[in-house]
């Protein structure tokens, strides 16, 4: 097998790049007498069988060089309705049934599928391993958003402990990086909100629009404003597009730290897509969501501390164009 380089840590298996946080929807043109009100309608003892898959493509150039990194990461999850209150919280439970991650780039290649792979495997695919079998809880509004992930210390502990010694040099091997988010318990919380559709405040009338502000979680994006427009309804399944505008920072990680201080600048572009949503349970049937982003990258030169001001002064600040190309599907079938 082998490894791709640690470039590929720059990209997010779990819920990549395309994985946001809501804020409140903008209000909803007046709907009609037979207006479709969006709410999560969850029984105590559902289950729902979930498949993820997000796939990104990123090109950069070095000077004449370019380089191409690809990644596929897929996730079959269970979801199971633990109880509804009154006012239509739910509590719910996922499981992760089947991870599987590909990675590729002019290094090399690095493969996984947690089915096919049930010994012990390679740092960093042994964390993802990790998370099979494993479950946590989330408390969901009727409006679709995450109120509160809860069990993330014990999965992000189980993620820690599976990490090989000298912790600051494994996150150097080829995705140790990217793999070592698993251990950020906020990636839980990422994973929970891709799952559920944010539902608007008002009800809609087909061909209703409204918009989002959305903030960023899972990867680094710096902003996204989408619209949201329910294009048709039929036989119980409402068909909602989505467009918008986005902004990405490469140099910022999930945490809100920086991963590269030498770099600099941010990758503007687009999101767009379907969704298409069970209107009984408000439950995500199938969703399909494309960003395409660009821009040029400024890298400064790194001052060492033990290199003379001379040797400084001979770097000199480069551009480096690059795009990122990333569609994230998800797909949802009840099974009780």
């Amino acid at each position: 097998m082998k490894h791709a380089p640690t470039a590929l840590a720059a990209l997010t298996a779990l819920a990549a790049i395309t994985v946001l946080s809501l804020a409140p929807a903008g209000r909803a043109e007046d709907p009609a007498p037979d207006a479709l009100e969006l709410r999560l309608r969850l029984h105590e003892g559902d289950t729902y069988a979930i498949t993820t898959t997000t796939e990104k493509t990123k090109d950069q150039w070095f000077k004449d060089t370019e380089a191409t990194e690809t990644t596929t990461t897929a996730m079959w999850l269970t979801l199971e309705v633990l109880s509804v209150e009154e006012d239509g919280t739910a509590t719910v439970r996922l499981t992760y049934d089947r991870i599987v991650f590909k990675a590729k780039d002019l290094s090399g290649s690095v493969e996984y599928d947690s089915q096919d792979n049930k010994g012990d495997v390679e740092f960093p695919l042994s964390l993802y391993q990790t998370l099979v079998g494993r479950s946590f809880r989330a408390k969901l509004s009727p409006t679709g958003k995450v109120l509160r992930v809860l069990d993330t210390h014990a999965i992000s502990g189980a993620v820690m402990d599976a990490m090989p010694e000298g912790r600051s040099v494994s996150i150097n091997c080829p995705g140790g990086l990217q793999a070592t988010k698993l251990t950020n318990p906020r990636h839980l919380n990422d994973l929970a909100a891709l799952l559920f559709f944010p539902c608007p405040d008002e009800p809609l009338a087909t061909g209703s629009t409204w918009t989002r502000e959305e903030k960023p979680t899972g990867d680094p994006v710096v902003s996204c404003n989408a619209t949201y427009k329910l294009a048709s309804r039929q036989d119980g399944v409402a068909t909602i597009q989505v467009e918008g505008t986005t902004k990405h920072d490469p140099s910022v990680s999930p945490g809100g730290g920086t991963v590269m201080t030498n770099l600099e600048g941010e990758l503007e572009g687009t999101r767009k897509g379907t969704v298409t949503l069970d209107e009984a349970s408000g439950m995500i049937i199938e969703s399909q969501i494309t960003t395409a982003l660009a821009g040029e990258m400024k890298v400064k030169p790194i001052v060492m501390p033990n290199r003379d001001d001379e040797a400084d002064d001979q770097q000199e600040e480069t551009s480096r164009p690059m795009t990122i190309d990333t569609t994230t599907t998800l797909k949802c079938e009840k099974q009780t």
